[in-house]
């Protein structure tokens, strides 16, 4: 097997465990998967960046969309048309956003410590280096 092939196996496998985590989170507050995923990229790439971090997931535009229609319903987020330009919506985070946020770092936390226990500092750095390598 080629290890372009095995890498992807191993970010598929690594999807459907976060997946199956999540699960009671998408119960709990009648979420999509797609929801949690652009909640969490809201959240950690702040409102100047959102529409980059969200594009660069690869989700279509239909299911973006839907996502954030589904999070406004939810009352989790809130729009706001730009003053200057209305072609730009600003996306805010609402209070009870940040209880959802709270349960997808416990989450991603626990399966941060599952996975990388055992392995050294060093290894962990030499991991972050060939990711954003291939990211890049």
């Amino acid at each position: 097997m080629d290890d372009l092939f095995e890498l992807r196996i191993t970010a598929m496998k690594l999807r459907k465990i976060y997946d199956m985590k999540c699960t009671e989170i998408m119960e709990k507050y009648e979420l999509r998967r797609a929801d949690v995923d652009i909640l969490w990229l809201i959240y950690r790439s702040g409102n100047d960046k959102t529409a980059r971090a969200i594009a660069e997931t690869g989700m279509s535009k239909a299911n973006i969309s839907k996502s954030i229609e589904n999070l406004k319903i939810n009352n989790l987020i809130s729009l706001e048309t730009d003053k200057s330009d209305r072609r730009y919506v600003h996306i805010h985070l609402k209070t009870a956003a940040y209880t959802v946020i709270d349960e997808i770092i416990k989450v991603k936390t626990k399966i941060n410590s599952d996975l990388l226990a055992g392995i050294s500092p060093e290894e962990k750095e030499i991991f972050k280096k060939i990711r954003n390598r291939l990211e890049h």
